[in-house]
């Protein structure tokens, strides 16, 4: 919980890994993920930008973030954690 609390504050992403299954979207769902808590003025669009790989077209990232994430709309709150597939920085 501690490390939580630090990361929010921080905005400090937290690393783990977690494995999918293909949905038949084409998608990539095995692998590793990035978790990251959502920090006040973040957007899909901002996030997305920061973790995509060079030349990745940002709204396929957009996508695949609230497709992994089960999300019917772009609303972030902070605190939010989320996963971003295939994360970095």
């Amino acid at each position: 919980m501690a490390l939580l609390a630090a990361s929010v504050a921080l905005g400090t992403p937290i690393m783990g890994n977690r494995a999918w299954a293909d949905d038949g979207t084409g998608l990539n769902r095995s692998g590793a993920v990035t978790e990251i808590v959502v920090k006040r003025g973040d957007t899909l669009w901002s996030i997305a930008r920061r973790y995509a790989k060079p030349g990745e077209d940002i709204r396929r990232k957009v996508y695949e973030i609230m497709e992994a994430n089960g999300m019917k709309n772009a609303q972030l709150r902070p605190g939010m954690v989320i996963v971003v597939p295939e994360g970095r920085p």
